[in-house]
């Protein structure tokens, strides 16, 4: 037995019960399509981490490695409003972790460090 069910675009993890059959068979089978994103996404900092209002932000670099907190390649993003970056890496799983830096190019200590696979 074969067929094929068509559906739109999944925005999230989603399970499916198919079945097929004819005068002869029947299968049931449940198949769930996992959704990952390629895209990071971050709320920008307020706040320096003395607590006083933060002014000067000016950007953040992206750093990922293949190994926990050893990071091999990085991306720096020269704006301040940016809230997501598309990750430029090949299929795998990574860790990544950001800075952020200020108008004078002072670099902040890293974010905590996070686990994404790239489809």
């Amino acid at each position: 037995m074969s067929g094929v069910y068509t559906v739109g675009p999944v925005a999230s993890t989603t399970s499916y019960e198919l079945s097929c059959e004819n005068a002869e068979a029947s299968v049931q089978e449940r198949v769930t399509v996992t959704v990952v994103s390629k895209v990071l996404r971050w709320r920008p900092p307020s706040r320096n981490v003395d607590g006083s209002l933060l002014t000067d932000l000016a950007g953040y670099v992206i750093y990922w490695g293949v190994e926990s907190f050893n990071y091999t390649d990085s991306h720096r993003l020269e704006s301040p409003n940016a809230t997501q970056w598309l990750v430029d890496a090949p299929p795998g799983s990574y860790y990544i972790a950001m800075t952020a830096f200020d108008s004078e190019g002072n670099e902040s200590a890293f974010s905590n460090e996070i686990l994404k696979v790239i489809p």
